[in-house]
């Protein structure tokens, strides 16, 4: 999918896109991940696509 189809599917505009890309984020964005770190936790990001580890007791 390209940034154009997107940024389309998603109503922003590809230059949005584009910002989060090269770092530049939002007050939402920061606020999300100010409160990621204060409490030690990391954000994943995965493909649905993609395997996922079975994780716990068989």
């Amino acid at each position: 999918m390209s940034q154009a189809q997107l940024a389309e599917s998603l109503g922003v505009q590809r230059s949005y896109l584009s910002q989060l890309e090269n770092g530049e984020f939002s007050e939402q964005v920061k606020r999300i991940l100010d409160i990621l770190n204060a409490l030690d936790a990391d954000l994943i990001l995965m493909d649905r696509a993609t395997p996922r580890p079975v994780t716990g007791a068989p």
